[in-house]
């Protein structure tokens, strides 16, 4: 059963991703650090992740995972936890919320 669901934007400058979507977009901030910060969208949250000034971390496999490439990614928050491709090639995450 999901019970929480949130999108992930890797950004390259965290206070100004907050500005931006705080300020120009209106959304309220949830949590907030230099490498992780969330805003509520409706029932879902927006997620800001930083992306690493080391680029060479970025996976430059062809079917590579959306965390291995910083990709806009959907994370669906259920009981257990797992990496997911979609028939399209699409990467999401499924994850266990362990406070």
């Amino acid at each position: 059963m999901i019970s929480g669901s949130m999108v992930i934007h890797y950004v390259d400058d965290m206070d100004q991703a907050l500005t931006f979507y705080r300020n120009a977009i209106g959304l309220t901030i949830t949590t907030e650090s230099p490498g992780w910060s969330t805003l509520k969208v409706t029932d879902t949250e927006l997620a800001l992740h930083t992306r690493p000034e080391d680029k060479s971390e970025v996976s430059t496999a062809e079917i590579a995972h959306p965390f291995d490439t910083f990709a806009t990614t959907l994370v669906l928050t259920v009981d257990d936890m797992g990496l997911v491709n979609d028939p399209s090639g699409n990467g999401f995450q499924v994850n266990q919320y362990v406070g």
